[in-house]
């Protein structure tokens, strides 16, 4: 594992992104959202490669707190599943066995809103898996790497730059994948922007479409030349900017892939970077 700027691992696997949220019931409820997802990346023969979110949530106050799913961006939980879980007091549970994994595969990419009280504290992570879909009943696995999740707090209004800082693998050349929130009535238009620190130049960008209520991945954007316009040391830096025009939520992360190298011959090495905190608008 190695740290590059904000948030980053080195596993032997692929990738695809997930976000978090809170709220409160009991007193002032604050509006928080939580991006999940459960997709698969890569595949070869009766190995799969999944990516999953995982999120995590402790109650550290003094009275049993009850945590709420208000509803989601796309799909739909399985059929039974709870909307609301007790979290006793100085303890921590998985979300997805506190909603029994109800939840977990509504779609590939989605946000979940909760209601979560004031004292619970709550993180998220990306999580990478593999699986072998020939066998019925394969043994549970663990995760292979995890890296940090961002937790948002709240929508960001509409019109309103949000800047990613550190959307970069340093010196490696990489793609820049973009999640989009629309949390609007209405479609919305989104304008991505991958800028270099150096001289604030934009080295690549997209126009994107959003439905009502959903969440997308724009991908592949790339970092361009390490040639700066002004005098600089550290001309590989990069930050992302996304303008949407309905409330919204936003995320970035990095990726690069190398050649396989090991006995399964399908599964990449790659290093993945994501800004977990600091987001600023």
């Amino acid at each position: 594992m190695r740290v590059l700027n904000e948030c980053r691992y080195r596993a032997a696997h692929p990738l695809l992104l997930a976000l978090l949220v809170i709220v409160t019931p009991a007193v002032k409820a604050a509006d928080v959202y939580l991006v999940r997802f459960n997709a698969l990346s890569r595949q070869n023969g009766c190995i799969s490669v999944v990516w999953h979110d995982q999120a995590v949530l402790f109650n550290s106050g003094n009275a049993p707190a009850t945590v709420r799913v208000l509803g989601v961006s796309q799909g739909q939980p399985a059929a039974g599943a709870p909307n609301s879980f007790v979290l006793p007091p100085g303890s921590a549970v998985a979300l997805d066995d506190a909603l029994s994994h109800g939840w977990s595969n509504v779609a590939p990419l989605y946000v979940m809103h909760l209601d979560v009280p004031p004292g619970v504290r709550v993180t998220s992570r990306n999580e990478v898996y593999t699986h072998n879909d020939c066998i019925v009943l394969p043994p549970r696995p663990g995760a292979l790497g995890q890296v940090a999740m961002p937790v948002f707090t709240a929508l960001v209004p509409a019109g309103t730059a949000q800047a990613h800082l550190g959307t970069d693998l340093g010196e490696f050349p990489s793609r820049t994948n973009v999640g989009i929130y629309n949390a609007g009535s209405v479609g919305a238009q989104a304008h991505i922007e991958l800028r270099r620190v150096c001289d604030d130049t934009v080295v690549d960008q997209r126009s994107v479409i959003i439905p009502p209520n959903s969440t997308v991945q724009v991908g592949a954007l790339a970092a361009g030349a390490n040639i700066c316009t002004k005098s600089s040391q550290a001309e590989w830096l990069r930050y992302t900017v996304v303008t949407v025009d309905q409330p919204s939520l936003t995320f970035v992360s990095n990726v690069r892939e190398t050649p396989p190298n090991d006995s399964m011959g399908f599964v990449p090495t790659i290093d993945l970077a994501m800004p977990s905190g600091g987001v600023q608008y």
